[in-house]
């Protein structure tokens, strides 16, 4: 038998978990996952987090999910720290909830992405 994506990476966290670790690192954990399958790990990641309270290191080149999951988030700029930006919402939060806009736009800016940008590869995919 053969695991899809999402049940290999539910499988992977629950034996990350077993243990009931201090700390779990989670690199770019969702990266090879279909849309809703990302949104469904993200989801049972919260929970499980609020579950058994581990601390977290969770390396991602997604803005969003960052901002979803993180209370704290650190951009690095040449190996270093460059710019570090605390989450202050309540979680479990929702991809439309207030405030999270401005913190992602923060993020975008210090990864050098501004919303012209954004808006030009839009435009230029919607041409193509």
């Amino acid at each position: 038998m053969t695991l899809s994506g999402g049940e290999a990476q539910r499988a992977g966290l629950a034996r990350a978990l077993v243990g009931a670790p201090d700390l779990l690192l989670l690199d770019e954990p969702f990266a090879a996952l279909d849309a809703l399958t990302r949104l469904r790990m993200q989801a049972l990641v919260g929970k499980l987090w609020t579950t058994h309270r581990p601390s977290v290191l969770l390396l991602t080149h997604d803005v969003d999910e960052a901002v979803l999951l993180a209370d704290r988030a650190l951009v690095l700029h040449h190996g270093r720290i460059g710019t570090e930006r605390t989450i202050d919402l309540p979680s479990p939060r929702r991809t439309e909830g207030a405030g999270l806009g401005a913190i992602r736009r923060e993020l975008l800016r210090a990864l050098g992405v501004t919303e012209p940008d954004v808006r030009d590869a839009v435009h230029e995919l919607s041409a193509a």
